[in-house]
């Protein structure tokens, strides 16, 4: 249902005391019964399963400390269901550590055949490039298909 309100102020009003409710004018909205399809009560909070808490973590931009921090908060509050992990991104980097190497300060990939073989991703070297990034604490790696 759609409803128009024509408001009757051709110039505005000079002070609030000018303006009338609805009431006044006898006119009010129609009530909604709570039973309508359209009206919905959510009881009680809703908890974050594992796949809602890892895109809520991406799409904040958090860092592995962060989304371990905010995964931390909410179970604290209950909000997590059941089985749900905060602390996967702790180390989720091991399973890839094997596939680079570390000589002083410059780190590179060693073996970029078997760390695309893990994505299940097709390797032709003449089709990809590899850009690595490091520090101490971290190992980033953009794999850019041209």
């Amino acid at each position: 249902m759609i409803l128009y309100i024509n408001f009757k102020f051709r110039h505005p009003p000079s002070s609030f005391d000018d303006i009338r409710s609805d009431s006044e004018d006898g006119y009010t909205l129609p009530h909604q019964d709570e039973s309508s399809s359209d009206f919905s009560v959510d009881e009680g909070p809703q908890p974050f399963s594992q796949s809602e808490l890892n895109d809520l973590a991406r799409d904040l931009g958090l860092s592995k400390d962060g989304a371990e921090l905010l995964g931390s908060r909410l179970k604290n509050k209950n909000l997590l269901t059941p089985g749900t992990s905060f602390s996967w991104s702790r180390h989720r980097e091991k399973e890839f550590t094997q596939f680079f190497s570390k000589e002083g300060k410059l780190v590179f990939c060693n073996d970029v055949q078997g760390l695309k073989k893990c994505f299940d991703i097709e390797y032709d070297p003449s089709e990809w490039r590899l850009f690595v990034d490091s520090s101490e604490i971290s190992l980033k790696a953009v794999l850019l298909h041209i």
